[in-house]
């Protein structure tokens, strides 16, 4: 980031884009505060080492019904984005996890026809085709987030 709004810098992403926010911010106090929505990387190992090294306040959001993070993996809820929570060591105390209940990785996501394609497929593929693949709505799941985001974030930036 080469500039900022009102003297406050925040990394935030979705997906890979929350693994890569993750990343960007581990160590860096260029940052004052750090969100992930659904959050994945390949890099298990350095996402663990990140979290240990993020310094600043930082909010975890899953997604009960996530398909694409945890596809494979039943018994790791919130998959990355639970592994990197359960490893944020730092000493703010204003850390914060949220696991939308039927929520979906696609959900965080706009106009995403293809996400959302793809998420239905790996349910299938994981659950049997006679499971019914429901997640809560968009705009149920936009809530939910919106409603831990902008108070965290009201709280940790004061």
């Amino acid at each position: 980031f080469s500039s900022n709004i009102y003297g406050i810098t925040i990394a935030g992403g979705h997906s890979a884009g929350g693994g890569s926010a993750l990343f960007a911010a581990s160590g860096n106090k260029k940052f004052d505060a750090l969100f992930v929505l659904a959050s994945y990387t390949e890099e298990r190992k350095q996402a663990v080492k990140a979290a240990k090294n993020t310094l600043i306040p930082t909010l975890v959001i899953a997604a009960q019904k996530d398909f694409v993070v945890d596809f494979g993996r039943p018994w790791l809820v919130g998959g990355t984005a639970n592994t990197v929570h359960t490893f944020l060591s730092n000493s703010t105390g204003k850390n914060a996890f949220l696991n939308i209940t039927g929520a979906a990785h696609c959900g965080f996501c706009f106009e995403c026809s293809l996400c959302h394609s793809a998420e239905w497929i790996a349910c299938k593929a994981q659950k049997g085709f006679a499971h019914p693949c429901q997640w809560i709505s968009e705009t149920r799941q936009d809530n939910a987030t919106l409603n831990k985001l902008v108070p965290w974030l009201s709280a940790v930036l004061k």
